[in-house]
């Protein structure tokens, strides 16, 4: 607790009706579904990026984030700019592979956007980013495949979730956390339903959501002993 600031331990001992230990499990059960389901996420996250680098290079060629004339727009080629940089100013191989790792979740979610009067639905969705999806239509809540339809639970939950745990804020208190989750899990089975399986198989989220309950009289948050 001591290496915890004042504020932020404060929110977590609110959230507890007052009590340090009840806060102290509460950190701690933050940090754990965080890490769960950030499990999750890096499994999405590099999938969707050599998916989307894959159809990117077919439709403009291996070295596509080193064109102008494709319709890029200037915070597209900003975010390359920096991942050329970072690599020329460590020395290293400005190849093909390290600039496309070197490019965050951002930007390759904000390639799936509407971008500038809508042009990234022109130049990149219709004519390549669509293919990066082939299992789209298998998903029974997804009524009409469009560009729109893979952009919103991308940027609205993956994105926002990503960057809420590697910024280390609260996510336990989100009403709609094992939605969250299961979004993960289906958005990745629309790449490859076997990365689906992975992700599925291979997290303890569940179980540690269960452990989390609220208590209605105060409005408090309840972490089992046990954990």
């Amino acid at each position: 607790v001591a290496c915890l600031s004042d504020e932020r331990f404060a929110e977590y001992v609110r959230r507890s009706a007052g009590d340090d230990e009840r806060a102290l499990r509460l950190y701690r059960i933050n940090i754990a579904l965080s890490a769960e389901l950030f499990k999750g996420i890096s499994w999405l996250e590099i999938a969707l990026r050599n998916a989307l680098n894959r159809e990117m290079s077919t439709q403009f060629g291996p070295e596509w984030y080193d064109r102008y004339d494709i319709g890029l727009s200037l915070e597209s080629l900003r975010l390359i700019s920096n991942a050329v940089r970072f690599l020329t100013d460590r020395r290293r191989p400005v190849t093909a592979g390290r600039v496309v790792a070197g490019l965050t979740l951002g930007f390759w979610v904000k390639l799936l956007g509407p971008g500038y009067k809508n042009r990234n639905e022109e130049f990149f969705w219709r004519p390549a980013l669509y293919r990066a999806f082939p299992h789209v239509r298998s998903d029974p809540k997804i009524a009409r495949f469009t560009r729109q339809s893979v952009f919103v639970p991308l940027n609205d939950t993956v994105l926002e979730m990503r960057n809420r745990i590697a910024h280390h804020e609260p996510i336990y208190y989100r009403g709609e956390l094992l939605r969250d989750f299961n979004e993960v899990i289906r958005v990745a089975g629309w790449i490859d339903p076997n990365l689906k399986h992975t992700i599925a198989s291979n997290t303890a989220f569940v179980d540690l959501y269960g452990k989390l309950t609220r208590d209605w009289r105060d409005r408090s948050y309840v972490v089992d002993p046990s954990f």
